[in-house]
């Protein structure tokens, strides 16, 4: 989604899509937050058999888990085989949840 809003502790998953408007698919990205105070990135770990136990990693996404409040440019570079590269870029906002707490209002004397 362009420019997502998150909350605190929540994650949301973004990929970096490339090719015409109406043929793109995903691509490996390199991924940065301007602010890592409000919103960090993690290659997303996905299942694998690989014989030494390690984690493998899908590079076409990115987890972006919200910090504090606040708002985050989110930026992927795509690098070409021609030595160019590609960036864009979202804004996450990442709000504080709203409480949910009910219960009984007490007087206190």
């Amino acid at each position: 989604p362009a420019n997502p809003t998150i909350a605190v502790g929540q994650t949301i998953e973004l990929q970096a899509l490339y090719g015409s408007a109406h043929n793109s698919s995903p691509v490996e990205a390199e991924w940065i937050s301007d602010n890592s105070n409000i919103a960090v990135i993690s290659d997303k770990v996905i299942n694998c058999t690989e014989p030494d136990g390690r984690n493998c990693f899908d590079f076409q996404t990115a987890v972006v888990r919200g910090i504090s409040a606040g708002t985050a440019v989110i930026e992927a570079q795509h690098d070409l085989d021609t030595g160019k590269a590609v960036r864009d870029f979202t804004k996450v906002m990442v709000v504080i949840p709203s409480s949910s707490v009910t219960g009984q209002v007490v007087g206190i004397t």
